[in-house]
């Protein structure tokens, strides 16, 4: 397949990172939702998620839905949706079924790296261990010091290709198996 650079640009990755994450286009597809966190990504969608989307598809303004406990962006637009779903964004229930298209997975680094950057901005976590091995120094041993990464999927395919591009970029990574599968580099 051809790389496509132009359509992924790196801003409509990252969108697409975090719609892969905490989005979904309502099987009709009359309304297209990015949410997260009221408490832990409002700042995220304000400052950055919104502006973003709103630079490549369409003004939003992010909102509370009280209704689910949630906070984000919407858009009831058709447009705005069909432009979406030309990227590759996927309607209905998609948990399962979460994929990177084909067309980040063989473009440059740049889409990559956002795509990466949008999921984990959305089903990541970042904290740092402290060592457990026996020949570690004691402040090793008692001090919070070795960073480590998670994404959590339920779609196993998902995981496999965020592994991939991890990969390509000389990271290395396991999936592990839990109730939720999830992506860990140490």
């Amino acid at each position: 397949m051809k790389q496509n650079n132009k359509k992924f640009n790196p801003e409509i990755a990252e969108i697409l990172g975090a719609f892969i994450g905490d989005g979904w286009i309502e099987s009709d597809k009359d309304a297209l939702y990015i949410t997260g966190s009221p408490i832990e990504d409002k700042l995220y969608y304000d400052r950055h998620l919104a502006p973003l989307f709103s630079r490549n598809f369409i003004p939003v303004k992010p909102r509370n839905f009280q209704y689910w406990g949630v906070y984000g962006i919407v858009t009831y637009k058709k447009e705005a949706i069909l432009k979406a779903l030309r990227f590759g964004f996927k309607p209905g229930y998609k948990a399962l079924k979460a994929e990177i298209p084909e067309e980040i997975m063989l473009s440059t680094p740049k889409p990559k790296k956002a795509v990466l950057r949008g999921i984990f901005d959305t089903d990541g976590s970042f904290w740092c261990e402290k060592s457990r091995s026996k020949t570690s120094t004691t402040w090793k041993r008692t001090h919070n010091h070795h960073p480590e990464l998670r994404i959590s999927s339920c779609s196993r395919k998902l995981l496999e290709q965020i592994r991939e591009l991890l990969n390509a970029f000389e990271i290395s990574s396991e999936i592990t198996q839990t109730r939720r599968s999830s992506l860990s580099a140490p």
